[in-house]
């Protein structure tokens, strides 16, 4: 609705995607340091939320008459963003997603703020004691969270579909806590697991499409991948239990002797 050249149009709808996403992260962040209630629940809850409203918009307000499905028309084509190779949908947020990575692994490892969150995350209530302000720190690490939300969704939306269709694509939050997991929460890996984990999820399609193999085969790869990436972290853990229970039963023999 803005109009204009395309030098205007794509950061403003960037922008307005980003702080989009801020906000409506900012929700569950200030539900989770106010009330303590579960991140997971309200998340899961604000979504259906976002979803139905987004639902209502198209499908009252913002559809195309002359579509045969649900959508909106088109994008202009001032708000697109071009394929930087023929035949594909590669575009510019391709560079964007890894400047987005770099952003959030400084925004951790270099800034006060970073250094707040990632000490909440580890040991909140070590960071009280310190004086870190943990309901500041717990807010702002969901709110930053929905700023890449919003960037996926910008892409979605003004690269791949070049209009908003009623029904999305499901499930993207999910492959993104697949990604984190396999790249350990470091932000400067996650892009290239990223990619990986793409052509893995493309490379089954193509598969299922020329062979007899299903895509249920891949599926069942990348859960063990989880698996074992959640027994390397389970194993040490249980292993110390372990030697402390030993160590514990050993000692109370030796005062009951």
């Amino acid at each position: 609705m803005l109009g204009g050249p395309a030098i205007i149009v794509i950061p403003a709808a960037c922008l307005a995607a980003m702080t989009t996403g801020f906000l409506w992260g900012l929700l569950p962040g200030v539900l989770k340091a106010r009330f303590g209630a579960s991140e997971i629940v309200t998340t899961l809850m604000l979504n259906v939320i976002a979803v139905q409203f987004y639902r209502l918009v198209i499908t009252y307000w913002l559809r195309d008459p002359s579509a045969g499905f649900i959508t909106t028309p088109p994008l202009p084509a001032a708000s697109v963003l071009t394929a930087l190779l023929t035949r594909t949908n590669v575009t510019v947020m391709g560079f964007v997603a890894i400047l987005a990575a770099v952003a959030a692994w400084f925004l951790i490892k270099r800034t006060t703020a970073g250094y707040e969150i990632s000490l909440v995350g580890a040991n909140p209530r070590f960071a009280e004691q310190v004086g870190i302000p943990v309901k500041r720190a717990t807010a702002l690490s969901m709110a930053f969270g929905g700023i890449f939300a919003g960037l996926a969704g910008f892409h979605t939306s003004n690269a791949l579909l070049k209009a908003l269709p009623v029904d999305l694509s499901p499930g993207l939050g999910f492959e993104g806590i697949v990604v984190a997991l396999l790249a350990r929460n470091n932000p400067l890996v996650i892009p290239i697991v990223a990619i990986l984990y793409a052509y893995l999820r493309v490379g089954a399609q193509v598969m299922e499409r020329n062979s007899d193999v299903t895509r249920e085969m891949v599926m069942i790869i990348q859960a063990f991948i989880i698996l074992f990436v959640i027994a390397e972290r389970f194993g040490p853990a249980l292993l110390t239990g372990w030697l402390r229970a030993r160590s514990s039963a050993r000692a109370g023999k030796e005062a009951r002797a």
